[in-house]
């Protein structure tokens, strides 16, 4: 790639190959670093440069190596199949940003749908960013670490302790019954017509079926037998990966435990639909995996109407 090349993200949708033969090899970092053909994405708290993408969504704004000032950190993404190198450039505050690429945002504010790639760059990128920032002492002696194998690793410079970067599993539960309906629960915090799956951390020694059937049990009082995984989402908050499960229940009875869940609720499709195009009911923002599981439920996307499009969204 010549250095008069576009500087944004290619409309390409595979994901990138890690490389992560290379990581260990300083060298070849060097070069790629110096070559003006790697392009790199800038990144300071989660946040980074997007322009507009096709379709109405984003696209990352990525630089050149040669624009990051020194003094911030670089993390290997990977390649593509045409050989370019990506990396990303965390620091303190952003590089100046690239010509067309004004807004600033974070995976949590950026407009979607960004392209499978894009949004693998950016997810891989934030969660060793904020690793990263929180890992910056040696838990064994209390010395500093320094960033290793392309900022997949880091070692105390004082003992030599190896840290790598963690990820802890989560599930995501969508209750079903035997007239399948699904069981859609509307947390504490939230207000009063927000609804979503329900979701815990897998404990030590547990299996990713068993946390569903503790989760379901622990927050809504049910029973549940068969668990299935739908779907998994890698989520940089502050390190998860998301495993998403339906789960049946033999019987119907159901609470709410007071605690994390203020109300639980039936729905059958036609209803749950109903109340989502009326704006009696918000569902969480498409870009989430506890979005899809329930829209994988319903058979297609649940929107609301007109007049609650304007009012209705969701509060995180």
């Amino acid at each position: 790639m010549g250095p008069d090349a576009e500087l944004h993200a290619h409309p390409d949708a595979e994901p990138l190959d890690r490389a992560t033969e290379r990581r260990a090899d300083g060298a070849w970092l060097r070069r790629a670093w110096q070559c003006d053909g790697t392009r790199v994405l800038p990144l300071s708290g989660g946040r980074t440069y997007v322009t507009r993408g096709a379709g109405g969504g984003s696209r990352l704004a990525l630089v050149r190596p040669r624009d990051c000032p020194a003094g911030g950190e670089r993390y290997l993404l990977g390649t593509d199949r045409a050989g370019t190198v990506y990396f990303a450039y965390a620091a303190d505050r952003l590089p100046e940003a690239p010509v067309g690429a004004p807004r600033v945002a974070c995976l949590d504010t950026v407009a979607h749908p960004l392209s499978a790639r894009d949004h693998g760059m950016l997810t891989h990128a934030t969660a060793l960013e904020n690793w990263h920032r929180s890992h910056g002492f040696c838990c064994r002696c209390g010395g500093r670490t320094a960033p290793e194998l392309g900022g997949h690793l880091r070692r105390c410079t004082a003992c030599g302790t190896e840290h790598h970067p963690r990820t802890d599993p989560a599930v995501l539960v969508l209750v079903v019954d035997g007239q399948d309906r699904c069981l859609l629960g509307s947390r504490t915090r939230w207000p009063g017509h927000q609804y979503s799956v329900f979701a815990g951390y897998v404990e030590p020694g547990e299996t990713a079926e068993a946390a569903a059937r503790r989760e379901a049990a622990e927050e809504a009082g049910v029973a549940v037998g068969e668990v299935r995984c739908v779907e998994t989402e890698s989520h940089p908050f502050p390190g998860s990966l998301m495993l998403g499960y339906r789960a049946r229940v033999d019987s119907s009875a159901a609470r709410a435990d007071g605690r994390e869940i203020a109300a639980v609720r039936w729905f059958t499709r036609e209803a749950l639909a109903e109340a989502v195009r009326a704006g009696r009911v918000a569902l969480p923002d498409r870009r989430y995996l506890a979005r899809r599981l329930i829209e994988e439920w319903y058979g297609g996307r649940l929107d609301p109407g007109p007049e609650a499009a304007g009012r209705l969204r969701w509060i995180d």
